[in-house]
C-alpha cells in the first residue's frame, strides 16, 4: 500500500482525534485505538514511534508535578517493568515480519476489550467491537 495516498492520510487524520478523545475522557487508551488502525496504513513500527512521541508530548507538562505527589512505592514497580519490557517489545517488533505484525496487531490490541465485554454489562460495557475486523479490509 502506498502510505502517501490521500485516502490513507484522511483515515490517519480521522484516527488520531478519536484516540485523543479517548485519552481525554479516560486518561489512557489512545494507543489502543490508534496503533491497530495506523499499523494497517503505515506498517508496524512507524505508528508505535508516533504514538510514543505523542504520548510523551501529552504528558510532559504534568510529569514534574505528578512526580512530587505520586506514591513512589506504587509507581516504582510499574516504571521498572516498563524499563525492562519496552526494549524487549521493541526487539520483538523489529525482528518479526512486518506483514505478520500488521495483520495481528488489530486483533491483539482488541483482546483486552473483548475480555472486558465478556465480563457482563454490570462489570464492563459490553457490545460489538469492530476493530479486529478492520484488518480484513486490507488483506
Amino acid at each position: 500500500m502506498d502510505a502517501l495516498s490521500p485516502l490513507h492520510n484522511l483515515f490517519a487524520l480521522l484516527t488520531v482525534p478519536v484516540g485523543a478523545i479517548a485519552r481525554g475522557y479516560t486518561g489512557f487508551g489512545s494507543g489502543l485505538i490508534m496503533a491497530p488502525l495506523l499499523a494497517l496504513l503505515w506498517g508496524p513500527i512507524d505508528p508505535i514511534i508516533f504514538i510514543l512521541a505523542l504520548g510523551l508530548l501529552a504528558t510532559a507538562q504534568m510529569t514534574i508535578p505528578a512526580a512530587k505527589i505520586g506514591n513512589w512505592r506504587d509507581i516504582a514497580p510499574i516504571c521498572a517493568a516498563a524499563v525492562i519490557v519496552t526494549p524487549l517489545g521493541t526487539a520483538i517488533l523489529v525482528s518479526l515480519d512486518g506483514d505478520i505484525v500488521k495483520k495481528s496487531l488489530p486483533e491483539g490490541s482488541s483482546l483486552p476489550r473483548w475480555c472486558l465485554s465478556q465480563a457482563g454489562p454490570t462489570q464492563a460495557h459490553g457490545g460489538f467491537c469492530p476493530v479486529p475486523f478492520l484488518g480484513l479490509l486490507f488483506l
